[in-house]
């Protein structure tokens, strides 16, 4: 798949490699699976108000592509939103320690059951709001909100990078003021980076 994505973004070879090894028909819908490799975004509940989506192979490049990838091989990950698993599967490929939590239980189920093969992934099912204290003292060098975009970034949610971690998620490009995590879609958005001091960001 990173065959399609490189006249757009230069992808580091871990993520090179990650793409080339997991299979991303596992992750979606029978209905979506001819599709799947498609740069569109796949919706992974049937007609549901709360709609989560595989976002596009070109989004999760010019996501990723922030991040440190090329040395942060070992640390830590997490992963809001995470649907059927597959951004996590792309971290535990490249030996990145994950949680992923994904709050609709049905999601949480598949993503576990795809999950199998990758052990430095564990998958939590829990309201997103409760994530601070389940998760109690521990830091990330990536967080990255997956599945739509997004509102407002949490500035709980900051607080849990390292010095040098990123934060990736897609926001709303006219967002209110919101300090609560909330998926919305069908908006223009913007690509968001937050190192714990400065802010990327870039048109999508």
């Amino acid at each position: 798949m990173w065959g399609q994505l490189r006249p757009h973004v230069i992808l580091p070879k871990l993520l090179k490699h990650a793409l080339t090894k997991v299979p991303r028909s596992t992750f979606v819908p029978a209905c979506y699976q001819e599709c799947c490799y498609h740069d569109d975004n796949i919706p992974l509940r049937e007609k549901h108000q709360k709609q989560r989506f595989l976002l596009a192979p070109l989004t999760l490049g010019k996501l990723f592509v922030h991040a440190d990838l090329e040395t942060i091989s070992h640390k830590k990950a997490l992963i809001l939103c995470g649907g059927t698993g597959y951004s996590a599967a792309l971290f535990g490929q490249m030996n990145i320690d994950c949680i992923m939590i994904e709050n609709h239980i049905e999601l949480a189920d598949q993503a576990t059951e795809n999950l199998t093969l990758y052990p430095n992934v564990f998958v939590k099912s829990m309201p997103i709001d409760l994530i601070n204290y389940v998760l109690g003292e521990d830091f990330f060098d990536i967080i990255f909100i997956d599945g739509g975009a997004i509102e407002s970034i949490p500035s709980s949610l900051l607080e849990k990078l390292t010095p040098t971690g990123f934060l990736l998620a897609l926001q709303q490009q006219k967002a209110p003021c919101l300090d609560k995590l909330s998926l919305c879609w069908g908006v223009r958005f913007l690509v968001r980076a937050y190192h714990r001091f400065c802010l990327m960001s870039g048109h999508l």
